[in-house]
């Protein structure tokens, strides 16, 4: 029989001292972590603040948003205006380059005639072919209608909201811009208690509508006139002559003398003025 060996243990290896710096970084990321984790709760918001915040929010833009708004719409109605009248300005001057004074125009209106004796419709309609037409560019060559049968909503004093229909040419620029343009009159003769018995056509009428077919078509608002008056040649947003801005002011705060609101304006630079009586 074999001898059976004798299993030799080794002894213990000597005491090594254990090494806990791993433990010790371990414990102070936790720590780390842990600190992190408090104050990250301790930032977050409550709903109740989140709503608080959302309120005062939505205050201050219900109070603010108008105003930025009704800002751009006066701002963007002085400029489309002054787009009209620069269009309009610049058509008519191309038509006396090519056609001479526009005393010499032909288009069917006699100076000074009686308005009983001019077709008001002819005469428009050649006026706009031979002498503005074909100097502008328009987006919309609607024609001569009353403003009922193009689907526009006739135009409206600013105080008294009276309804006036219109008939006209009408056409549109590249912008949106609607013009109405007609051939206007006035009192040539009077009796002698003033009342007026005989009138005559003696301008050309451009009404602009800086917003088109949109409302609120009120005049002063977004509708606003040009003048070519036939007698002088003179072109210019209608106005009545040689008056201080305070009262062209009053005028256009009034009714049918807001009509002028255009030449106010004009003399304010292109500008709605902080004063100026029919802002958005």
């Amino acid at each position: 029989m074999e001898r059976i060996k004798k299993l030799t243990i080794a002894p213990p290896p000597a005491s090594v001292p254990l090494d806990t710096s791993h433990l010790k970084n371990c414990y102070c990321k936790r720590a780390t972590h842990v600190a992190h984790s408090n104050n990250t709760r301790r930032a977050a918001f409550t709903l109740a603040e989140v709503l608080i915040t959302l309120g005062i929010i939505g205050i201050v833009a219900a109070l603010t948003i108008p105003s930025i708004v009704a800002d751009y719409r006066n701002k963007q109605t002085a400029t489309k205006l002054k787009h009209a009248y620069s269009v309009v300005s610049q058509a008519l001057t191309a038509a006396q380059v090519q056609n001479g004074d526009v005393f010499g125009w032909d288009f069917g209106y006699n100076y000074g005639a009686d308005t009983s004796t001019v077709n008001s419709k002819e005469v428009t309609i050649n006026f706009v072919e031979k002498y503005f037409k074909p100097n502008v560019k328009i987006a919309d060559d609607i024609g001569y209608y009353n403003s009922a049968t193009i689907g526009y909503d006739g135009i409206y004093l600013p105080v008294s909201k009276e309804k006036q229909e219109k008939t006209g040419y009408w056409l549109t620029l590249g912008n949106g811009t609607l013009l109405r343009i007609g051939i206007g009159d006035a009192c040539s003769k009077r009796d002698d208690d003033g009342k007026c018995i005989e009138r005559a056509y003696r301008n050309i009428i451009f009404a602009v509508d800086t917003n088109g077919f949109k409302g609120p078509n009120i005049v002063g608002k977004d509708v606003f006139y040009i003048t070519l008056e036939l007698t002088s040649n003179k072109f210019t947003m209608h106005n009545y002559g040689n008056s201080s801005r305070n009262s062209y002011l009053r005028y256009c705060s009034g009714n049918s003398d807001a009509q002028v609101c255009g030449y106010l304006i004009m003399l304010d630079g292109w500008e709605i003025k902080e004063d100026y009586p029919w802002k958005y």
